[in-house]
Formats: C-alpha cells, structure tokens, sequence
C-alpha cells in the first residue's frame, strides 16, 4: 500500500470518528419542556 492511500484512510477514520462525538454533543428540547442548564453538575444561568 502507498503512502498516500495510508494518509487517505487516516483522514477518513478521523473524520467519521470527529462526526461521531460532534453528532452526541447537540440536544434538542422541545418548546413546551423545560430544562436546567448544568456544567459539571452545578446549575449556570438564571432561571
């Protein structure tokens, strides 16, 4: 195998596995749901 079908492969896992994380870091709520906003268990924001 080529060099460049190697770099080709890599890129291609890192893309796939970067949209894999992106995809689970989005969340939609509802408009009639309410939620509470917390990082690192701690509410942020005012209610």
């Amino acid at each position: 195998m080529n060099q460049k079908y190697l770099a080709g492969c890599f890129t291609l896992i890192v893309v796939a596995i970067g949209l894999i994380v992106l995809s689970g870091a989005a969340y939609t709520v509802n408009m009639r749901e309410q939620v509470v906003i917390t990082q690192f268990g701690d509410p942020i924001g005012k209610p």
